[in-house]
């Protein structure tokens, strides 16, 4: 289903890639995040990707053994995971990440302050329909992943310019 009309093109490469992806065996939340992805290499307004969102049955796989763990991309659960193993030191500053949080539900300006509430250090750079771009710090990806609002963390494959 989409939230809004839709440019043809664009379209027919989503589909192409989330029906490509659902053979390969990826669960349907995850196919439809890559091709979103994929799709934000060659158009870079989100009105050409985030138009689409699934409904029923969404055959999510878990990820960990935590479920808010379960929300993050393999590549940031992976830089998380190294951040958790490193030795540092209580004045080290954690690494920070750039992210694309899908969210459950439109995005707000309450959804927006209860993402900036976190930390001080959280930037967010820019929202559209379910959509945040923000810089996260490492540590914080857990909690972030806690909200009951937050779907899924992605890091961003290219920079995107929010209207």
């Amino acid at each position: 289903m989409t939230l809004w009309k839709v440019v043809s093109e664009p379209t027919k490469q989503l589909m192409m890639a989330f029906y490509g992806y659902l053979e390969e065996g990826m669960s349907k939340v995850r196919a439809l995040q890559q091709a979103q992805l994929d799709l934000m290499a060659s158009y870079r307004h989100p009105r050409y990707w985030a138009a689409f969102s699934l409904f029923g049955d969404w055959g999510e796989e878990s990820l960990t053994a935590d479920a808010s763990l379960a929300k993050l991309s393999p590549e940031l659960l992976d830089a998380w995971s190294a951040r958790q193993s490193q030795a540092h030191g209580p004045d080290d500053e954690p690494p920070l990440v750039a992210v694309v949080i899908t969210m459950t539900e439109r995005v707000t300006e309450e959804l927006l302050g209860v993402i900036s509430g976190l930390s001080e250090e959280i930037a967010i750079k820019g929202s559209f329909g379910h959509f945040v771009e923000a810089d996260v710090p490492v540590n914080l990806l857990p909690t972030l992943c806690g909200l009951p609002e937050v779907e899924s963390v992605t890091p961003p494959w290219m920079t995107t310019n929010f209207p």
